[in-house]
Formats: C-alpha cells, structure tokens, sequence
C-alpha cells in the first residue's frame, strides 16, 4: 500500500515537472523568435540606411562641394541651390521614415483616433511636394473636398499619404501626374494616390504586402528600399485600417487605404 502511495507522489510529480519542462521550452522557442525578429529589423535597418541614406547624403557633400568652387556663377550657384534643397527634402524625408519606422518595431507607436480634415492633411502634403513636382514636371492634383471628415490617427494617416505621393512622384516621368482623391462609402472612407507612373509587376506587389526590403530604380535611377511603403504597411494595420494596391508595369500605380467611415464636421 505504501509503495503504491510513493509511486502515486512520484508520478504527480513527474508530471508537474514535465509541465514545468514544457512551459520553460515554450519560453526558450518565443524568446528565440523574438530574437530572429529583432535581428531581422536590425538587418533591415542597416540594409535601408546603407541604400537609402547614404546616396542623398553622398549627393549633397558633391553639390556643396562644387557651391565653394569661386568661378561658379551667380546662375549656377542658385541652379546648385535648387538642387541641394531638393537632396535635403529627401533625407529629411527619409529620416522622418526611420524614426517611425524604428519606433514602430519598438511598439513605441499606438494609434489615438481623432476627427479631422483629411483635405487639409492633403492640402499640406501637396504644399511640402511643390518644388519636387515643378523640378520634375509632374502635376499633383488634390481632389479631395474640404470639411472631408475622417476618425483615425492624424499623425498615422498624415505619414502614410506623405509616403504614397513621396512614392508616386519618384517613380513618374516628366509631364506624368500624381491625383488625391477619397472616397466615402456607408463603411470607410477611401483615400487613393494614383499615378501614371513605371508601374509595379505581381512580384514587386508581393513583396511590398510581405514588408520585405527591395531595391528599384526611381525615373532618376536612383535605388530606394522600399522603407515608405513598409512603413505605410505597418502604421495603417496600427490604425484598424489596410492598403489595397492596383498596378501595372507601364500603366501607372494605384494606391488605396481604407479606414472607418467618417463623421461630416458639425
């Protein structure tokens, strides 16, 4: 009878311990994901700056370089200043992008919906792109109405359409153009970027959705790593909404977000 009691023990206890065991090696496999994921982002991170960073930085020492040269003109000087302003808009731009971007990876961003004017949120975006569309020769259309009221994150919704035309007019030739528009439907609002631009194959397409880093050529020749579109993904899912993309190569990109239905301002 007491042997029979003892094994009793011993097996409670055996169990105990395998559930233990197994809880442990549950903690050992998500902490190990964990890591593979932050080394990811790091890998990443290094990938876009070493790409992204480095060309505009490397452009304007070139083109501040050639300003101290004392046999520039006055025309060449202010032609050199146009440029070094459009280099320092695209890092700026850049920069704005990595912090978020870093800052979403550290889940440090939550999204806090509010109402506001999405076409006073356009209106800016168009004013901040102005001398990157004449320099280029693109056209930037906003059609979306005034008093366009929308409940979302401002700051999300602000960084997400600045990515999309920042994108838009990269990847359009001279005389192209970039529209804004919205659409407001019983269950969200629709705000597209459409661009008669280079265009995107499935495959590019796919990988903009799974987030990976990719480089392509702007219509400058100029490489990106795709980080405005992987940082558009990832905010629009913090906001409760998500990106539709419609596209061909040569035909142009449509880019669409969809997000909760809107309250007309009172």
């Amino acid at each position: 009878m007491l042997i029979k009691i003892n094994a009793r023990r011993i097996n409670r206890k055996n169990i105990i311990l395998e559930k233990k065991v197994d809880e442990k090696t549950r903690e050992i496999i998500d902490q190990a994901k964990v890591l593979r994921e932050l080394n990811t982002t790091k890998d990443k991170l290094f990938s876009i700056i070493s790409h992204d960073l480095r060309g505009p930085i490397g452009m304007m020492k070139a083109v501040v370089d050639l300003m101290k040269n004392p046999a520039m003109s006055e025309h060449e000087v202010r032609s050199f200043s146009v440029e070094l302003s459009e280099h320092l808009l695209v890092t700026g731009h850049l920069l704005n992008n990595l912090l978020f971007w870093s800052k979403t990876q550290m889940q440090g961003i939550r999204s806090v919906p509010t109402d506001f004017d999405l076409q006073e949120i356009a209106a800016e975006n168009c004013r901040l792109f102005k001398a990157l569309v004449d320099s280029k020769g693109i056209r930037l259309i906003n059609t979306i109405m005034p008093c366009s009221a929308v409940h979302a994150d401002r700051d999300i919704i602000k960084m997400v359409l600045r990515n999309l035309i920042n994108n838009a007019i990269k990847f359009t030739v001279s005389g192209g153009e970039v529209i804004i528009s919205s659409v407001t439907t019983e269950d969200h609002m629709e705000i597209a970027v459409k661009d008669t631009g280079i265009g995107l194959s499935r495959d590019e397409i796919s990988r903009i959705v799974s987030k990976q880093v990719f480089h392509k050529p702007d219509t400058e020749g100029q490489f990106g790593a795709g980080l405005g579109l992987m940082l558009c993904m990832e905010l629009i899912e913090k906001d409760g909404a998500f990106l539709e993309i419609e596209s061909e190569p040569g035909k142009g990109s449509r880019f669409s977000v969809k997000i909760p239905s809107p309250r007309r301002f009172q």
